[in-house]
């Protein structure tokens, strides 16, 4: 699964041929949430502490125009 940004040991992912709703998968450490750019909600979190998984959807709020960009690019 392709790295679209990293920031402070975060790792967003977005996989090419995955289903809608846009959506992305933070993973820090042992820990992956799994969050609907578009409505800006945690669809589900396995493991991610509950500072960390603030912090994913922090920066996921933050990046919104540019994650929904990049679906766009690899769903059409």
């Amino acid at each position: 699964m392709p790295v679209v940004y990293r920031q402070d040991g975060f790792n967003v992912q977005m996989w090419p041929n995955d289903h809608p709703p846009p959506h992305v998968h933070v993973i820090r450490a042992a820990g992956v949430a799994v969050i609907n750019v578009d409505t800006l909600t945690i669809r589900r979190n396995e493991g991610m502490d509950r500072r960390n998984l603030s912090r994913a959807l922090d920066i996921v709020v933050d990046l919104q125009e540019f994650l929904l960009a990049k679906w766009k690019e690899l769903h059409g």
